[in-house]
């Protein structure tokens, strides 16, 4: 079954399922405010101070969540819709928050697989907190998160990613070493020369 699926499933039944309201909508503002700084600071921190592994996940994921998070803001001016809570909002569709968490879901979950449940688990639970919170209509909510996703595939399909080669540059780090790019159909793991010295 595709993640997208999984979305739609997870977002119908939280829908017609309502629980004590009082509850869900604490659950869900603090998912919703955590996710915003959740979103903005990991993949730096990943790329800035983890190992080999977590650099290359905190990388795709830049390129995932910025790229995302443009797509997102454009539609978001074209289409002008309003929120449930707000009719007269014109940032509505899609949902940012939902955008951003399935793209970093699915950019986490394509370079560690392992990861998948939990990169899951987590922005399914910040696209159900803006519905609970009526920040966002379900089909707000589910064509965030299925952007996010999509937009998460084309990185991960892509040696540069979706920005060009800004944050991934797969197996090839050429903008990152002192030396050209291999023309050869072999490629070199990736390294990043600060200088070269001579004695």
């Amino acid at each position: 079954m595709s993640a997208l699926a999984l979305v739609l499933m997870a977002a119908l039944a939280l829908a017609s399922h309502p629980v004590r309201a009082d509850a869900a909508e604490e659950s869900a503002a603090a998912i919703s405010d955590g996710s915003y700084w959740i979103v903005r600071a990991l993949p730096p921190a990943l790329t800035l101070f983890g190992g080999e592994t977590e650099e290359r996940i905190g990388r795709r994921m830049l390129d995932a969540g910025i790229a995302a998070g443009l797509a997102a803001e454009g539609l978001k001016r074209l289409t002008k819709q309003g929120r449930p809570n707000d009719p007269q909002a014109t940032d509505g569709f899609p949902s940012g928050h939902a955008t951003a968490a399935w793209a970093l879901a699915e950019a986490a979950g394509t370079e560690d697989p392992d990861l998948r449940p939990y990169t899951y688990a987590f922005a399914t639970a910040v696209t159900w907190s803006r519905v609970e919170l009526d920040q966002h209509s379900v089909w707000q909510a589910v064509a965030g998160a299925a952007l996010g996703y999509g937009v998460a595939r084309v990185s991960a399909g892509s040696r540069r990613g979706v920005l060009g080669g800004l944050f991934v540059e797969g197996d090839n780090p050429a903008a990152f070493a002192a030396q050209p790019a291999p023309t050869s159909a072999t490629f070199r793991r990736p390294t990043i020369t600060l200088w070269e010295t001579q004695w």
